[in-house]
């Protein structure tokens, strides 16, 4: 129904800009670019196209809160590590 390549090389800039943003220390980028490209094409197996949100809109938001909700649970994480360290 999409072509996929196409969507992710469209929005390959916005998943590079997310890790940036989100995950500037992150030792593995392949690891949380693939996460990116995986969760693109899960969400064009949910999009349900006909609505009043673009395909566009709905991706561009989806990834957004998926690399927020990445990066607040490994932040979570490492406070728990680092408050686990200090006792």
């Amino acid at each position: 129904m999409y072509d996929r390549e196409k969507i992710i090389e469209d929005f390959s800039p916005l998943i590079k800009a997310s890790i940036k943003k989100y995950f500037a220390n992150y030792i593995s980028y392949e690891d949380a670019y693939q996460d990116g490209v995986v969760k693109i094409l899960e969400l064009l197996e949910s999009y349900k196209g006909g609505g009043k949100v673009s395909l566009e809109c709905y991706l561009k938001y989806q990834l957004k809160f998926f690399y927020m909700q990445k990066f607040f649970k490994r932040k979570k994480e490492e406070n728990m590590l680092f408050f686990l360290g200090t006792n």
